[in-house]
């Protein structure tokens, strides 16, 4: 009874505070299901803080818990549908600029494809080593997929960590040097302003082309539904000022 009211409450924090994250750095324009799919990954990803006490706890007294091992399960198999199939596939179908739906998920597939094919070798491999110790059973199969994923896991943590290890104290030591830091700031500024000028007067550019090929393609022309949608999602050339019209006019 103590890990279950031990349980619920930290649920509770972990889903609000998750909440609240999202909340506070998603971009206004971001969709539904990209918020909705974030929050459930974060959410599942500090579910070990409501997990793991009301675990140990369990077992301390002796009183285990059948809804713990259903919400173990639950939690590492959705997290694993999510970081091996939903979220690739979803994160390159945002990013594609096909117009339609199929396209979007065409694209995204083919560029997974390279993804499915190194798990498929690896998994190929796994087979391989089984057959080899005489172990091909299912129990063993399921036992070397666990296996690999969390090798997938803990050497990206691995390979994080040790560019935190590395990156964090150099910027605490370069940011101690009072004296340095105003120079490094003025050098960021301006390389940051260089290419945010470069960005604005070539956004103009594809803007005033894009304006240009809309008002001389003919109104029946097949592709003029795909022009109409660029036309809604790009912004006017008058919102970029008089010197970057004249830049993507002399284009």
């Amino acid at each position: 009874h103590n890990a279950e009211a031990f349980g619920m409450p930290a649920f509770i924090t972990v889903t609000l505070g998750t909440a609240l994250m999202l909340r506070y750095f998603a971009a206004n324009e971001t969709s539904w299901a990209v918020r909705l799919q974030v929050m459930l990954s974060w959410t599942l990803s500090l579910s070990i803080v409501a997990l793991v006490p009301a675990d140990v706890a369990a077992t301390v007294r002796g009183e285990p818990l059948p809804i713990l091992g259903l919400l173990w399960d639950l939690s590492y198999w959705t997290t694993f549908c999510l970081t091996w199939f939903v979220l690739p596939i979803h994160q390159i179908y945002e990013d594609a600029g096909d117009f339609t739906v199929s396209g979007r998920l065409r694209t995204s597939i083919r560029e997974n494809l390279i993804f499915y094919a190194v798990i498929v070798v690896v998994a190929m491999l796994g087979i391989v080593l089984l057959l080899a110790y005489g172990n091909m059973t299912a129990a063993a199969l399921s036992a070397f997929g666990i296996a690999a994923s969390n090798m997938f896991g803990i050497s990206t943590g691995i390979f994080l960590l040790g560019y935190g290890l590395v990156e964090v104290p150099r910027s605490v030591w370069r940011s101690a040097d009072i004296a340095a830091r105003p120079a490094a700031a003025y050098r960021k500024v301006g390389v940051t302003a260089k290419s945010l000028e470069d960005a604005f007067v070539g956004l103009a550019k594809l803007v005033r082309a894009s304006e240009t090929t809309q008002e001389v393609m003919p109104r029946r022309h097949p592709l003029r539904w795909a022009m109409d949608k660029i036309a809604t999602e790009t912004p006017k050339s008058s919102a970029f000022g008089a010197g970057a019209a004249a830049a993507g006019a002399g284009a």
